[in-house]
């Protein structure tokens, strides 16, 4: 624990300096998953912390793909975005200050992201935010 508080406080320091998410701290469970193999939710996820690199003042904490979550609102997402595949993965992260409309200094928050693709395609972002 303490060296996981000592890398938190040295992300901090990193983040105030550099302007960019940090994600290398982000504790990422692949789960088990009957619908999607580790790579497909492991490059969903990749595409997750290269958003939170763009945006300034964040920390990813934890990123996670749980599958009765994700499940539930599959059909959904595939349906309005006219994809093949959706993936729903939650995450938790830190501001380290003040973000544009979306968190204030010193928040956690919990947040799902949705991605989908057609087959043989790429995930694409579609959006985040909603617990």
């Amino acid at each position: 624990m303490k060296k996981f508080l000592k890398l938190f406080v040295v992300a901090i320091i990193v983040l105030s300096l550099s302007g960019c998410g940090i994600t290398f701290l982000a504790r990422k469970n692949v789960g088990d998953s009957k619908i999607f193999s580790k790579e497909d939710i492991e490059e969903a996820m990749d595409i997750v912390c290269e958003e939170i690199k763009k945006s300034e003042g964040y920390v990813l904490l934890e990123l996670k793909y749980e599958e009765d979550f994700c499940k539930k609102q599959m059909k959904y997402y595939m349906e309005q975005y006219s994809a093949d595949e959706a993936i729903v993965l939650r995450s938790k992260f830190f501001a380290s200050k003040e973000t544009e409309g979306a968190l204030e200094k010193g928040e956690i928050a919990k947040w799902s992201w949705i991605l989908v693709r057609n087959i043989g395609e790429e995930w694409e972002l579609k959006d985040a935010g909603y617990p």
